[in-house]
C-alpha cells in the first residue's frame, strides 16, 4: 500500500500538532524543574558557604583559647577550663546572633551564652519544633567528624522568632 500526496496531506498536520504537544510537554518539564534544580545548586552553595564561615568562626575560637592551654601555660585543667568557657561565651562572631555554646559527650550543657538556664544541664533529649533532636545530632556530628548539623533555633535578636533554620 503506497501513500499517496492525498494520505500525506490528511497526515502531515497530526504530525505537526503531535510534534508541537511533544516540543510543548518538554518545555513545559523543563520549566517546572529547572527552578527547583537551580534552587537546590543555590542552597547547597549556600551551605557550603556557611560551612567555610563556620569553620573560619571556630578557628577564631580556638586561637582564643589557646593560650590557656599546653606549654607556657600556668593554669590547671580545671582553671584552663573555667578561663576557656567564660572567653566562650563572651566571643561573638556576627552581633548579637553568632556565638559559641559548648555541651559534654553526654549532652550537659556546658557553656551556653543565650540559654544561660540551661548550663549544668542535660539536654541530650532537647527536640527543636520539628521533633528533631538538636543536641545529640549535634554530638553525633561532632563525632564522625563532619561538626555540621541543620536544625530549627530561635534567633536571639528576633523577640517574636519561632525558630528558624540552623547550621
Amino acid at each position: 500500500m503506497k501513500l499517496r500526496d492525498k494520505d500525506l496531506l490528511a497526515i502531515g498536520p497530526l504530525i505537526m500538532i503531535l510534534t508541537i504537544l511533544a516540543v510543548g510537554l518538554v518545555v513545559f518539564y523543563q520549566a517546572h524543574t529547572l527552578p527547583q534544580q537551580m534552587r537546590d545548586k543555590i542552597k547547597e552553595d549556600y551551605l557550603e558557604a556557611k560551612k567555610d564561615d563556620l569553620r573560619g568562626h571556630i578557628k577564631m575560637a580556638k586561637k582564643a583559647i589557646m593560650h590557656l592551654y599546653g606549654p607556657g601555660s600556668v593554669l590547671t585543667n580545671d582553671e584552663a577550663k573555667e578561663e576557656a568557657k567564660k572567653i566562650l561565651t563572651n566571643l561573638r562572631y556576627s552581633e548579637e546572633d553568632g556565638y559559641f555554646f559548648g555541651y559534654t559527650l553526654d549532652g550537659t550543657t556546658v557553656f551556653h551564652p543565650i540559654k544561660k538556664d540551661w548550663v549544668g544541664k542535660n539536654k541530650w533529649d532537647y527536640q527543636d519544633k520539628n521533633g528533631k533532636f538538636v543536641i545529640r545530632d549535634l554530638i553525633m556530628a561532632a563525632r564522625e567528624g563532619n561538626g555540621f548539623d541543620e536544625y530549627i533555633f530561635k534567633k536571639p535578636s528576633i523577640i517574636e522568632d519561632e525558630g528558624r533554620p540552623k547550621l
